[in-house]
């Protein structure tokens, strides 16, 4: 969800406000992503509507509806609110596709394209399947200032961010931990994010004998503040529909090691900005994840390449400028207009 918590802020802070005003609907209770968006002042409101057969909350969103008069209802999850807005208000439609989840964490593509008057999608991987058109719209990021990446004095360090999901495939950089911690023994390895799997991985972590080398970190809602003490990111994903961590990581100056699956090959330049490893091979990730580890020369290398790609493909103002173009392309008619 921080994926689409940044888009929207993103598209705040780089639309026209004469043209264009946005407000983030959050069909569950408050949560972190909630304090998130206000605090990059965007319109923010919780509306704890818990399904079809709650009639409080579908009241609560359908005078949501009527107050605001949207123009453009721009659908990032959820599917249960499309009868009762098709009931409140003749706002267009836009789904947005993020990609797809194993673990029905995430709503099907499927799901977010029907009944809808144009399709975005964060990949053309992401757009592969759909069975309707879908315009590619890549999330984008902000540069951050760099801090001083300082190499003295510290152990090696890999780390990653992600739902701790089966799909994102943690285990699988346990398993290369393992075969790395001969060569090198003071190997550290940061894993920040939460989910259902949190407990196997950590039984993991313990059959493997890593618990000296594995750090769980839970949630943060600041992941960039781990990169400084970081030498590379890694992305064992099996599937995945874009991956903005690794955009967030390579924005950071960090080379990344990611699977070659889905929206990945779109973003990681194989060989220039870090290695794509096949789909659940162990060892090839563990042998990508040395060889930066042996070369400090080439992880700079690859880190400043990535944070430059990031800067020229994936910028915020490249992906406000492609989403206006699809809001101009459902007819709909922005504020000042």
């Amino acid at each position: 969800m921080r994926a689409q918590a940044h888009i929207v802020s993103g598209l705040a802070e780089c639309l026209d406000p004469d043209r264009f005003e946005i407000a983030a609907l959050f069909l569950e209770g408050p949560g972190p992503l909630v304090g998130e968006l206000e605090a990059r002042c965007v319109d923010t409101r919780p509306l704890a509507f818990r399904g079809g057969h709650d009639a409080r909350g579908a009241l609560r969103y359908v005078q949501e509806l009527r107050a605001r008069r949207p123009a453009i209802v721009h659908f990032h999850v959820g599917g249960r609110s499309r009868v009762w807005l098709a009931r409140a208000s003749s706002a267009k439609r836009i789904g947005h596709v993020h990609g797809y989840a194993d673990d029905g964490s995430e709503p099907s593509g499927e799901e977010l394209v029907r009944g809808v008057d144009a399709v975005v999608a964060t990949s053309r991987a992401a757009a592969a399947g759909l069975g309707v058109p879908a315009t590619v719209v890549y999330p984008g990021v902000r540069l951050p200032t760099l801090g001083g990446r300082s190499h003295a004095a510290r152990s090696p360090t890999v780390g990653t961010v992600a739902r701790l999901e089966s799909v994102k495939g943690v285990e699988l950089l346990l398993e290369a931990a393992a075969r790395l911690r001969g060569e090198h023994p003071d190997l550290r390895v940061d894993v920040a994010g939460t989910g259902s799997a949190a407990g196997a991985l950590q039984a993991r972590q313990r059959a493997l004998g890593l618990e000296r080398t594995v750090r769980f970190l839970g949630w943060s809602d600041d992941p960039s503040s781990l990169y400084d003490g970081w030498d590379a990111f890694v992305v064992p994903s099996r599937r995945e529909g874009f991956g903005f961590a690794a955009l967030e990581a390579m924005a950071s100056g960090l080379p990344v090691v990611a699977s070659r699956t889905g929206g990945l090959p779109e973003l990681v330049v194989d060989g220039k900005t870090g290695y794509l490893v096949a789909p659940g091979d162990v060892g090839a990730l563990a042998q990508r994840i040395a060889e930066l580890l042996q070369s400090p020369e080439r992880r700079a290398a690859m880190g400043a390449a990535g944070r430059n790609r990031a800067a020229d493909h994936f910028s915020l103002e490249r992906m406000a400028d492609a989403m206006e173009g699809v809001y101009e392309s459902v007819g709909a008619r922005p504020a000042g207009r």
